[in-house]
């Protein structure tokens, strides 16, 4: 995905930029959240759609009013397994928004990132650095966490699946 954003991007910009580490991310995302979309709409019992067909309903109103809000549960999980996936992709990165020590000025530039800071702290050798690596991937591995026990939380109030 990453050679990809880059030959659709970074080639005809001219320049590493976060806007393609953005769409090589989001593709990486759609396979993950799309089959647990489509597994969580499948598991919706075919009593509960007839039900809203004998109500009348349009099949839009079915699909995002009573389909979807039975299956939202799948969806932030596939969600969720996607942001954790992409939480830990260093190549794509590396294709498509390098790397800068600065703040970058807008989307259209390189940009720093957690997983590229990793990958050049712990290919290093210097001690300070690998120090600093594996502190940079206790902070995402944190954040993936942190992420997951909130999903929990929400999920359990709302009585989703």
């Amino acid at each position: 995905m990453g050679l990809f954003a880059f030959t659709i991007i970074v080639m005809r910009v001219g320049h590493y930029t976060a806007l393609a580490a953005a769409f090589a991310l989001a593709l990486i995302m759609i396979p993950p959240v799309s089959k647990a979309t489509e597994e969580g709409m499948r598991s919706v019992p075919i009593e509960i759609r007839e039900a809203a067909i004998a109500l009348g309903l349009p099949k839009w109103v079915i699909t995002l009013k009573v389909v979807f809000s039975i299956a939202k549960g799948s969806v932030i999980t596939g969600s969720l397994l996607s942001f954790a996936r992409i939480s830990g992709e260093t190549a794509p990165l590396l294709f498509t928004s390098l790397f800068s020590y600065y703040w970058p000025a807008g989307i259209n530039e390189p940009m720093a990132s957690l997983q590229v800071l990793i990958y050049n702290y712990a290919m290093s050798g210097f001690g300070e650095w690998v120090t600093k690596a594996w502190g940079a991937s206790l902070l995402l591995l944190l954040i993936v966490l942190m992420i997951n026990t909130l999903v929990r939380a929400v999920s359990k109030n709302k009585g989703g699946y």
